[in-house]
């Protein structure tokens, strides 16, 4: 499968990593499945979309803006991105501007959690699988 979903901290954290290659019919399948996850949470439930393992994704910023709504959920608390690549992280800020929503890009695993540590003090020490 090219992407995993799973929770990192309990009615928390939800981490979306991807694998390898993902295409625009994955990223509503993982769109969708985020967006379950944070409607049956309470506010301030965090995500990281971990693609420091992603080679192969759709560059059209129109189709992946139209794509994914997770963003507007009422619930979603801080959003960070995990990438080692430039033009992922381009289209992460891109995409950011389009949705009006702030989109923390980070470089590592542990950078992630640090920062979500330093922005939620309810965020105990975590690791990503």
């Amino acid at each position: 499968m090219p992407y995993t979903i799973y929770w990192l901290q309990e009615q928390r954290v939800i981490c979306c990593q991807y694998h390898q290659q993902v295409s625009l019919d994955e990223l509503r399948e993982t769109d969708h499945l985020t967006h379950e996850k944070l409607t049956q949470n309470g506010p301030n439930t965090h995500l990281i979309l971990d693609a420091s393992d992603l080679k192969k994704f759709p560059l059209d910023v129109g189709a992946i803006t139209k794509s994914v709504s997770f963003y507007r959920n009422a619930n979603l608390g801080y959003c960070l991105l995990i990438t080692n690549s430039n033009i992922v992280n381009l289209l992460g800020a891109t995409i950011t501007h389009v949705i009006g929503k702030r989109l923390m890009i980070v470089r590592s695993r542990e950078e992630a959690i640090l920062k979500l540590q330093q922005l939620d003090s309810t965020v105990r020490l975590l690791e990503l699988k």
